[in-house]
């Protein structure tokens, strides 16, 4: 396996940029055409992280959050006191 220094990949991309094949430049470096080609691109096309990014929340999202929160909170617990059985209604008076 190589090593792919900045230098390496300096030259296969000067190389690249004259016009010679990656098979070529590989057989002159005394690589795989292949491996010339992932140094090649490896600037260009970085690997993807394997790491999932989630979006950032800005502040103005977070607050209209809270603000629904807070308005919905009376008609949330509302709806609980509906949802109880009527023995249990019946049994807090």
């Amino acid at each position: 396996m190589t090593h792919w220094t900045p230098e390496l990949i300096a030259e296969v991309q000067a190389l690249r940029a004259i016009g010679m094949s990656y098979g070529k430049i590989g057989k002159r470096m005394g690589l795989s055409k292949n491996s010339v080609i992932a140094a090649d691109r490896r600037d260009r096309f970085p690997p993807p992280s394997r790491r999932k990014v989630r979006p950032a929340r800005d502040l103005e999202h977070e607050q209209r959050m809270a603000a629904w929160q807070r308005q919905h909170d009376g008609a949330i617990h509302a709806l609980e006191m509906v949802k109880r059985p009527l023995t249990d209604q019946a049994d807090n008076r």
